[in-house]
């Protein structure tokens, strides 16, 4: 329920780590996919970000189908940020593709000192951390899970996973795709050859 309000929180912040966190929450992909997306991945016309295979998981899984991800336009708005990080100019999303074509592969969301470096695995938790920071050294930080725990970037996979649930409980298998969630069982794994793209776009 707090996701609204911990967005409208992080949209002030235009940092690196701060475009990654909200475009990671957006996209409901792992933050190891999104810190090193490239922007040769993403194609504008069709609307989709297609994540290859070998990067799915960090690449620690055996190979993986690629994953799509379908863009929104809060999606864009990220990208088009990240690029005016990039250049200090201003861009609107419909001039996104002609920029994406000239970065080529270069990283989307990369260090502040080094565009061919990507972010840390710890610059995503950073931001949070910032967002917790109070005066008063002994209140609790405001972004808490349900639990009472500090947010964690990868909590917001599970707030998507339970807002479908809980909202559009019709929708568990899209959602179950949109997370890039292996099958358990194989062999109905193996009889499934869609991705609900279809779907996914709506949800």
């Amino acid at each position: 329920q707090r996701v609204p309000a911990f967005l409208a929180a992080l949209a002030p912040d235009s940092t690196a780590s701060a475009l990654a966190l909200r475009f990671a929450i957006l996209t409901v992909v792992r933050s190891n996919e999104v810190r090193k997306a490239r922007w040769d991945e993403f194609d504008f016309a069709a609307g989709l970000w297609t994540i290859p295979g070998q990067r799915m998981k960090g690449g620690k899984a055996r190979r993986l189908p690629a994953h799509r991800v379908p863009l929104t336009e809060p999606m864009l708005a990220v990208l088009a940020g990240a690029i005016a990080l990039r250049t200090g100019k201003a861009l609107s999303t419909d001039a996104l593709p002609g920029q994406a074509v000239l970065l080529g592969a270069a990283l989307v969301f990369p260090t502040p000192r080094d565009a061919s470096a990507a972010l840390s695995d710890g610059a995503l938790s950073a931001c949070i951390k910032r967002m917790n920071v109070r005066d008063d050294a002994d209140s609790p930080p405001e972004w808490r899970d349900a639990d009472g725990r500090p947010a964690a970037a990868h909590g917001f996979r599970r707030s998507f996973r339970t807002w479908v649930d809980d909202e559009r409980p019709e929708d568990g298998a899209a959602a179950e795709r949109a997370l890039a969630h292996e099958e358990a069982n194989k062999v109905s794994a193996a009889c499934r050859g869609g991705d609900l793209l279809a779907r996914r776009i709506a949800l």
